[in-house]
């Protein structure tokens, strides 16, 4: 299986406007992947996708990924993505959703059994908005990767996120990096990952955790996860791409796009 097959773009030329592509979603002709990422999108485009969204259950991925979509935006499509029951990846990285906007897209996916994926980097989200994700994926025991890098959450927010994950036994990669997250919130990850036999990338690089949140996160790690704290080089994870998310578990990873594809 090739991964343009996951990722392909709807038959429909990128310069038609966002309007025309909402009502192209509309029609029941079985499309599954959205992929509008890095098109320029901001949010009256977003409204206007999410008015299509809304009349279409069979979406299963969803990439808005490198666009303008602001509060805005996000909301109208979170509310937008409540009828795909079948959601099972959430690409909404490098955009500027804020809180309000993470709020509402944590508040779309509570009880989502079926995501798989969910990428949130570089959206200046806050402890707010991490608490609504927390509580959003707190039911889901299926979701296998979670990006929130480069955002602005601290202890209280990761701590929300530490118990949304805390029973799922499916996370493979947790990437947190470029937060703010001292030694409470790392206390928080290393009860999460303590036993957990399944995770295998955990990126915390560039936070603000200490010398004690640093040991307490070795001393709950298995042999088979790859940790990465802040002292180390960003080249080595520095991206949020989901496809790179393969690349790091080989062949386990494409269990995500294999699941998709059903």
């Amino acid at each position: 299986m090739k991964l343009i097959t996951i990722f392909q773009l709807l038959s429909i030329a990128v310069a038609q406007t966002a309007t025309s592509i909402g009502q192209f979603l509309q029609n029941p002709i079985g499309y599954d992947r959205l992929d509008l990422s890095n098109q320029a999108i901001n949010d009256l485009d977003a409204q206007e996708l999410a008015q299509g969204l809304l009349l279409n259950n069979r979406m299963k991925i969803i990439d808005l990924s490198k666009n303008d979509i602001g509060p805005i935006g996000a909301v109208a499509v979170a509310h937008g993505m409540e009828s795909s029951s079948k959601l099972s990846g959430l690409m909404f990285q490098d955009n500027h959703i804020g809180d309000q906007g993470a709020i509402a897209i944590g508040q779309s996916i509570e009880s989502r059994s079926t995501l798989l994926g969910l990428w949130l980097d570089n959206n200046n989200i806050g402890n707010q908005g991490a608490i609504a994700v927390g509580q959003g994926i707190k039911s889901n025991q299926k979701l296998m990767y979670f990006h929130i890098n480069n955002n602005h959450i601290g202890d209280q927010g990761v701590i929300s996120i530490c118990e949304g994950i805390i029973d799922n036994d499916a996370l493979a990669i947790l990437k947190l990096s470029f937060n703010q997250i001292e030694d409470d919130g790392a206390f928080a990850i290393a009860n999460v990952i303590n036993g957990n036999t399944k995770m295998a990338v955990l990126d915390l690089m560039k936070n603000r955790i200490g010398d004690e949140g640093i040991a307490a996160l070795n001393a709950s790690k298995s042999a088979g996860l790859a940790l990465f704290t802040q002292y180390q080089d960003p080249v080595v994870l520095d991206t949020t791409d989901p496809a790179d998310d393969i690349k790091l578990l080989g062949h386990h990873g494409l269990e995500f796009f294999e699941v998709a594809e059903m």
